[in-house]
């Protein structure tokens, strides 16, 4: 820890030396102008719940710490194109994702999908890929979700992510 009580992780590459007077800024400050746009899309075969899905996405670095979230989608209805569907029934459609104006700066991309049944349920939390910034094509990042790829999450674990600091201190009872 630093006289803060801030808590760092140094990886350390030696081969490469590749620093910048960044390189120990541990503190993800993002000038974006970054967005999402989520659509559901027919031409992907999808295993969703009924209910509504949302989209949210976060820059991230190999070896530092993940952004807060970044932007959201705009609320999606999990249905068949054309109509709704009954509760406790599934979509066969799935969605895609685009990311514009990507912020190359950082080395991932990490695409969430959030998910509400009905309205006295939790929602579900989801982390969909996570993707290289350096595969963005034309200051582009297209993510396709069937739903059922990736790794469910603690839905509370977004509203954590880049966080403020922590101050490690010891937690003691004095008998």
């Amino acid at each position: 820890t630093n006289s803060n009580g801030e808590l760092k992780q140094f990886h350390l590459d030696t081969a490469t030396n590749d620093y910048s007077s960044d390189s120990f800024n541990f503190l993800l400050t993002v000038k974006s102008t970054s967005s999402i746009k989520a659509e559901q899309d027919s031409s992907i075969y999808g295993y969703f719940p009924s209910g509504i899905i949302q989209y949210a996405f976060t820059y991230s670095n190999k070896f530092g710490q993940e952004s807060s979230v970044i932007s959201v989608s705009d609320l999606l209805s999990s249905s068949d194109l054309t109509k709704g569907i009954k509760e406790d029934s599934y979509s066969t459609y799935g969605y895609r994702c685009e990311i514009d104006n990507v912020d190359t700066s950082f080395d991932y991309i990490n695409l969430y999908e959030l998910c509400r049944t009905s309205l006295d349920t939790t929602s579900t939390a989801r982390l969909v890929a996570s993707v290289e910034t350096s595969s963005a094509s034309n200051n582009k990042i297209v993510i396709y979700d069937n739903g059922t790829t990736g790794e469910s999450i603690a839905t509370t674990d977004l509203l954590y992510k880049g966080g403020d600091n922590i101050v490690a201190k010891t937690i003691a009872q004095k008998d």
